[in-house]
């Protein structure tokens, strides 16, 4: 079981933050702790899996829960 954690803000903000506390960035990295980052200036899903960044359009959960780009019709 991992914790999953969602940051609703600016991706380099989050990623500028994270580069700075040793701790998390060691947690993520080993794959404890599963980051995502939901970035409301441009929309986008940011995903970090694996050791990578992947971005999305959207990020449907378990739970059929949706965060969608924020320009999506």
């Amino acid at each position: 079981m991992r914790l999953i954690t969602v940051i609703e803000a600016p991706f380099d903000h989050v990623i500028a933050t994270i580069s700075q506390v040793n701790v998390v960035r060691k947690l993520l990295n080993n794959g404890w702790i599963r980051l995502v980052i939901v970035d409301p200036e441009s929309g986008k899903v940011h995903v970090h899996s694996r050791g990578q960044w992947h971005e999305r359009e959207k990020l449907v959960t378990a739970d059929g829960v949706v965060f969608e780009e924020a320009n999506a019709s």
